[in-house]
């Protein structure tokens, strides 16, 4: 076999090394390249899966937190109404309570729905019955049935109210009181 000159095998050398990078390259390096590209990807796309995923849990644990006040409020404003349809127990706790006080008792009720309350905005409107008591007793009598009304376990508006007495010592009031109702409870 003929010797090879320094140069030939220079240039043999050469290409055979540049060719065994290029097969090294093309084998080796670019899939792995590709590979991490594509890892690059996926990672960066369950990354924004997760930052969505993690957003969306945070604003339902918000929810949960305002469903929780809001479901608090409803359970305070539960307790200081009455239900719809529920005068008649209303009206008998309070024929009760003028006669465990001692008074005499004449109630007026009005029913008044949210349509008839054209003067408030209408996510303020809610219906109500206005009561108009009269009530006649001694004046201990009077400020002690008062005095229990307004403990009463639902809450009760009173406008003002007015007083007379007799000759006797007997002491007539009058005023308005509204009852505010629900529709359904919690």
């Amino acid at each position: 076999m003929a010797r090879l000159s320094i140069k030939k095998k220079n240039y043999l050398l050469i290409t055979v090394t540049a060719l065994a990078i290029i097969v090294v390259y093309m084998l080796i390096i670019n899939p792995t390249i590709q590979k991490i590209q594509h890892l690059e990807n996926s990672i960066s796309n369950d990354e924004n899966s997760i930052n969505g995923n993690i957003t969306k849990i945070q604003l339902l644990q918000k929810s949960i937190t305002r469903l929780k006040d809001v479901t608090e409020q409803m359970q305070n404003m539960n307790q200081v109404t009455i239900n719809k349809n529920a005068e008649l127990n209303l009206i008998t706790n309070l024929e009760k309570l003028a006669k465990n006080n001692n008074v005499a008792q004449h109630l007026d009720l009005t029913i008044v729905d949210v349509a008839s309350q054209k003067n408030i905005p209408a996510n303020k409107r809610m219906p109500y019955d206005k009561f108009t008591f009269h009530i006649s007793g001694t004046f201990q009598q009077l400020i002690t049935y008062i005095y229990t009304l307004q403990h009463q376990s639902f809450y009760i508006l009173i406008d003002e109210i007015t007083w007379s007495s007799n000759k006797k010592g007997i002491i007539n009031a009058s005023f308005n009181g509204r009852v505010y109702l629900t529709q359904n409870t919690l």
